[in-house]
């Protein structure tokens, strides 16, 4: 087959269809791709709400952490008003090691695809312990692999990062092709460099996710203020709480005393329960030297009346859960292998 004809036949399989025609004789809509450091984005979402990637999550924190990424992801397109059709959203990052990505529920990258968003999880594994990732050198790849390659038609890209690691495909795409680029982020996670460089600052190219994000965060606060009740002993009500005085103050005075009564009673489980988890580490790192796992059964009923926590087993079962739901065992370079459906923590503990 000649070049030319294979070109022309490799048109044909396009990932996205060509542009709609347009019969009454006005321009075609433009059209634009967009492209998600997710690891980027993600971890700016966590830090505007104000929830910490090291420490345990939740189910409250959850709930509303899980609805405004939703909603926030959903409405990126929305932002860029002069365009009026996205081509695709994808995504890039190493899913499982995105902090409380265990809070989304089968899984983060189901949740992408429910949404209309392609999760691309690129890595390369360096160790037994340790994956390296690869998602900014695979954005990169893509985004030359759909203009140059698959010559997907569109007249725009959007970079949705303020991470420098991008400065030099923003310079490739503006050197060798003709799109418009555009760059998405929080206003303090992006590079001054692309201001000073590029003719990116005061532009309409440039574009902040602050007030979209801000929304969000108002709109689930107040839809979840009416199941505030079912979160009495959460250990985020303090959190969710600070975000309605702050966002919708006329909202505060209704449930600021919600929870009051628990909160000494939940502190000190929350102490038990970190001392629990240092002891289960600790162990675990020592036990899986020489084994190749640990039961639950084992953790439970052997090595909890060692320790003296004023834990009860039921209890205990409670702290492993958080532990293992947490992603705290995957840091430390183990996995759970078991049932998290009961009550009773049911399975192994293994290395990575």
């Amino acid at each position: 087959m000649k070049g030319k004809d294979y070109n022309e036949s490799h048109n044909y399989l396009r990932e996205v269809p060509p542009p709609r025609i347009n019969y009454s004789g006005s321009s075609p809509p433009h059209r634009y791709c967009i492209y998600l450091d997710f690891d980027n984005i993600y971890g700016g979402c966590l830090d505007y709400l104000g929830i910490k990637a090291t420490e345990p999550i939740s189910p409250l924190q959850g709930a509303v952490f899980s609805r405004v990424l939703e909603c926030f992801l959903s409405k990126i397109p929305s932002l860029l008003l002069s365009h009026e059709e996205c081509v695709f959203m994808k995504a890039f990052a190493e899913y499982e090691n995105l902090p409380h990505s265990k809070a989304f529920k089968p899984g983060i990258q189901i949740f992408l695809h429910n949404i209309g968003i392609k999760p691309i999880s690129p890595f390369v594994s360096s160790g037994k312990r340790k994956n390296k990732n690869a998602s900014d050198i695979a954005l990169t790849l893509e985004v030359v692999n759909d203009l140059i390659i698959k010559r997907i038609p569109v007249s725009s890209v959007v970079i949705c990062s303020g991470d420098i690691d991008f400065y030099p495909l923003i310079a490739w795409i503006r050197e060798h092709t003709d799109k418009d680029i555009y760059i998405m982020s929080f206003s303090k996670r992006t590079s001054q460099v692309y201001g000073r460089v590029f003719d990116f600052k005061d532009s309409e190219k440039l574009i902040w996710f602050d007030d979209l994000l801000k929304s969000c965060l108002k709109d689930v606060l107040e839809k979840e203020l009416s199941n505030l009740g079912s979160y009495v002993s959460d250990q985020g009500l303090g959190w969710f709480k600070a975000k309605v005085k702050e966002l919708i103050p006329e909202k505060y005075a209704s449930i600021k005393y919600i929870g009051q009564s628990e909160l000494p009673i939940l502190a000190g489980a929350n102490e038990k329960c970190e001392k629990f988890k240092e002891k289960v580490l600790e162990g675990l790192k020592n036990w899986l030297k020489k084994n190749e796992y640990a039961s639950t059964g084992l953790i439970i009923t052997n090595w909890l009346p060692r320790w003296d926590l004023d834990l009860s087993e039921e209890e205990a079962n409670v702290c492993l859960k958080e532990i293992i739901e947490s992603g705290d065992l995957e840091k430390e370079g183990f996995r759970f292998e078991g049932d998290l459906k009961g009550d009773m923590v049911m399975g192994r503990i293994v290395p990575i």
